[in-house]
């Protein structure tokens, strides 16, 4: 495997997990008592969740058929799914902190991916900019709900 497939590779299995995480909540919300900050939690959740898969997507779009190893997947959708379910019991501020942080740390991820990977492709290069936007843009949404 290439060095760069290898970096997107890693960018990927970070995006597999966050879905699990924010499609363990969402689920959480979703069944809980319906108050209007829970609506609107829900409704931030769904819409960082959908830009989420789309990160995944453009990922898969550069890999081709290149994916982690399944059992690696398998135990960092189960790893995400049991720490989004913890996320949705704590208390609410610091939901909204490890958020914010998480976020900032996807957002350096997207940014060091795109120095490590150089100008190896334009279009990717422009995907990992509105990546990088796209997750800071995140964590100012959580800061914002602290």
């Amino acid at each position: 495997m290439k060095k760069n497939e290898e970096i997107l590779i890693r960018a990927l299995e970070t995006e597999i997990q966050a879905i699990a995480i924010y499609k363990m909540e969402c689920l959480f919300f979703s069944l809980t008592n319906w108050t209007k900050k829970r609506k609107l939690i829900l409704k931030v959740l769904n819409e960082i969740l959908q830009e989420e898969r789309s990160h995944e997507n453009h990922l898969h779009v550069f890999l081709g058929d290149l994916r982690p190893h399944r059992t690696k997947e398998f135990f960092l959708k189960i790893s995400g799914y049991l720490l989004g379910f913890l996320l949705a019991l704590v208390p609410r501020p610091l939901y909204f902190y490890f958020h914010a942080w998480a976020e900032e740390q996807a957002s350096e991820i997207y940014r060091q991916t795109k120095v490590k990977l150089g100008d190896f492709d334009l279009k990717l290069t422009q995907t990992l900019d509105e990546a990088v936007v796209q997750e800071a843009n995140h964590a100012k949404r959580f800061r914002e709900m602290i």
